[in-house]
Parts: C-alpha cells; structure tokens; sequence
C-alpha cells in the first residue's frame, strides 16, 4: 500500500505526496517494535521513545513502551503532557503534516501569540505550590486551566511537527511511520525557536 513509484522519488517520499488512507491506516506498529527492539534495545543507553500514532491499535499491545503525542485518538479529556527531551521520535507519516490537529493549518500569528500566552500560564501554574495552585484555580476557574493544558498538548506538537517537516527523518518504518533522534538543540528549536519560514504566515494572520 505505501508503494510509490520512482518518478516521485520512490515509497521513501511518499508521505510527501499522499497520506491518511493513501498511505497510512496505522499497519506498521509491528515493524515499529521491531525497529526499536534492534536500534533502542532496553539497557543503560535506551533512549526516551516519543510517538504520535495515527490509528486505532494499541502500541502497549505490541510492547512498545512510548512516551504519548497527540496521535489519531487523542481527543480526549485526559492525557499527561510529557516534557521534551532528546530522544527518538516516531511520528505517523498522516499526523506530520497536522490534519487531525485541533488547531488545524499553517502556524500564523495568532497561533504564535496563543503559544507565548499559553506558555506563561502554563509556567505560572507550574512554579506555584499546592496552596498558590489552588488560589489560581479559584481565581480563573479549573475549566480555565484544562484549556490552558489543552491548547498546550496540541500548539507544542504543531510546532514539534513543523520542525521536523523541515528535514528528512533519520529513517522510517514501512514508509508510514517517520523516525527523527532529537538533541537538545532540536527541542529548544522546538520550544523557543523561529519557525522554518516556509511553515509561517504573515504574522497579521489569523
């Protein structure tokens, strides 16, 4: 299925072209186990695994221990917002490009803005104790907070994506899941960085 011929660069450049259904209906957790199990086996040097999936599997089910993006099921009330840190990333070839974002689009001004906001509340609630976590819970309301994590979870990973689409993956599982190693350089980009010019709209945009 993720068959491309070689006048649009072979199945490797596929996930440029096509996506979703023309590529990717989540087949390849399989071999995604069996490419962490041979380059990130369990030991002292394993690095953190982070993955954004686009389908309806269970990676636990397949053993593959990962650290969760926003994937295909991922609207839900409740998720944990795992810091970045270096590591491997295994992204789905159809949640690269951010169609099944929340906040679907190119990263405009607004999007920007709403980052920066989000960021400072996020950090505000973070550094406070228990007791100052309660007064800013009273003061704005918990519905308040939970849109602040939310809009968290998902402009983070359009802006992780929109880095990675900047490059070439570092390899890739059956052609539909991506895998890119990130240092510390990589997630500072991601977090506090510009933006690839290519993936921005004039900042007046909304």
């Amino acid at each position: 299925m993720a068959y491309f011929n070689q006048f649009v660069g072979g199945p490797g450049n596929g996930y440029k072209h096509l996506v979703d259904g023309s590529l990717d209906i989540g087949q390849d957790l399989p071999g995604l186990k069996k490419w962490l199990d041979r380059n990130n086996p369990p030991g002292p040097g394993r690095q953190p695994v982070f993955l954004s999936y686009f389908g309806n599997g269970d990676p636990r089910y397949y053993g593959i221990e990962a650290r969760d993006l926003p994937s295909f099921s991922s609207v839900k009330s409740h998720f944990t917002i795992e810091p970045l840190v270096p590591g491997i990333y295994c992204i789905s070839a159809t949640m690269l490009p951010g169609y099944y974002a929340q906040m679907y689009g190119p990263w405009t001004g607004w999007k920007e803005k709403r980052w920066r906001e989000v960021c400072q509340e996020a950090d505000r609630f973070r550094c406070a104790d228990e007791a100052g976590q309660g007064r800013l819970i009273r003061e704005k309301g918990g519905e308040y907070w939970t849109g602040i994590a939310h809009d968290y979870w998902w402009l983070r990973f359009q802006r992780l994506c929109a880095v990675l689409r900047a490059r070439e993956p570092d390899d890739q599982v059956g052609y539909s899941i991506l895998i890119y190693r990130l240092d510390q350089s990589d997630i500072g980009r991601v977090m506090n960085g510009p933006l690839p010019a290519e993936f921005m709209v004039s900042p007046g945009a909304d």
